[in-house]
Order: C-alpha cells, then structure tokens, then sequence
C-alpha cells in the first residue's frame, strides 16, 4: 500500500487544520482524495456552517431537528406527487377517451394525431396503453406529442393487427424523424422520438400524418390533428 502526501512538510503542525473535501476513483485500485489545510480549510468549513444556519432557517427549526423535519418534508412530498400523478393519470385517460371518440377512420384504421398538454414520457405511454385497451379489436395507429418541461416527446404506436400487417412504427418514426429534424426509434408496435425545435409542433404533426398516411397508402385525406389539456 502506497499513500502519497504530495507537498511535503517539515511537521503536521505545520498544517493545523486539515479538512477532506473529495474522494473518489482516479484508475484501477488507486483513488484520490483532496483536502485544503491551514486557513482555506477554516473557510471551507465557515462556509458550510453558514450553509447550514441558512438550511435551518428555511427549515424553521434547530439544528438537532433538522434531520427529521427534512425526512417529513421528503415524505410529504412523495405523498403528494403520487397524487399528483394519480389526478394526471385520470385527466389524460379522459382525453385519451375523448380523442378516440374523435379519431377519424379511413379504410378501417383508426387514426389518432394529438398534441397532448404537458403530458411526460410516461403519461404518453400510458396514454397509448388507454388507446390499445378501447381499440383492442380495431386497426388503428397513433401519433401523439406533447411538450413536459421545455422538452418536446413524440410516440408512434399501432395496433398488433397493422403490425402484423406488414406496418412498423419504428419504420415509421424514422422516416419522421428524418424529414422534421428530430430522433426515434422503437419496436413495430410503439416508438418513441425526441423533438429540437419545439417551437411549432403543429407541422411537425402534420409532417407525421402525411408521412404516416403516405406509408399505409391510404386516401390523401389528412385527418384533423386536436390539443388536449
């Protein structure tokens, strides 16, 4: 075992104090740690100290007290965005529903063009789970997009029938991709793709359609593309 000190010193008196403030893996078997001495350690630590009496402030409590408080604070939290995402469940179930109610159907397929409000990766897919349980015994695909902390998501998805059809969405979110200068990729039955330029998501939806509809030969009537909240 090798232990390196770097800069020498007469006496360890010499560096009062001594304060570690990082460790880690710099290569197999050997790690790094980093520490200031003498006044850059006496710095460190008042300002840690005064990082903690701000912490305490917001927490309104001693410094004892602080430890369980944030546990509450944690657990409430998670309390409420389960609930949260529980009411955000619901609400994009019911415009799910009302898009389904709304899909325009052409040569018996279904088809589903939407911008969903503020709907995360998660919510879309649990939205395109919504789509399969309605639409079970049909022939349909979907396009939906939405925008989720300034980030733009797009998923692709159809039915097991259209997949065995011959139709594939990953295919299909390539070629969309391509053409509206975002990224996808998936399996037959569902992708998914990110989108750069958010700034108008009604082109890149109807670029979406065309290409869809293009690829599944069917009329050239383009379906209405809708917003849900």
């Amino acid at each position: 075992m090798e232990l390196c000190g770097g800069t020498h010193i007469e006496n360890t008196k010499d560096i009062r104090m001594f304060k570690i403030i990082s460790e880690g893996s710099v290569a197999s078997g050997i790690r790094r740690i980093e520490a200031v001495t003498d006044k850059a350690a006496i710095d460190i630590i008042n300002q840690q100290q005064a990082a903690l009496k701000d912490i305490y402030a917001i927490l309104k409590c001693k410094p004892q007290d602080a430890a369980n408080k944030l546990k509450t604070l944690i657990s409430d939290f998670d309390r409420l965005g389960k609930k949260l995402r529980q009411a955000a469940l619901k609400e994009a179930r019911r415009s799910v529903e009302t898009l389904i109610k709304e899909a325009e159907k052409i040569n018996g397929i279904f088809f589903i063009f939407s911008k969903l409000e503020g709907a995360d990766p998660a919510l879309l897919r649990n939205a395109i789970d919504v789509i399969r349980e309605k639409l079970k015994d049909k022939d349909w695909i979907a396009m939906l997009i939405s925008v989720y902390d300034k980030q733009a998501y797009l998923i692709l998805a159809m039915s097991t029938d259209m997949v065995k059809k011959g139709f594939n969405s990953g295919t299909l979110i390539s070629k969309i991709a391509s053409a509206a200068g975002c990224s996808g990729g998936g399996k037959p039955d569902m992708a998914q793709g990110g989108i750069k330029d958010i700034s108008d998501l009604k082109s890149m939806l109807d670029k979406g359609k065309k290409i869809i509809l293009k690829e599944l030969g069917t009329s050239s009537k383009v379906p209405p593309s809708s917003t849900k909240t």
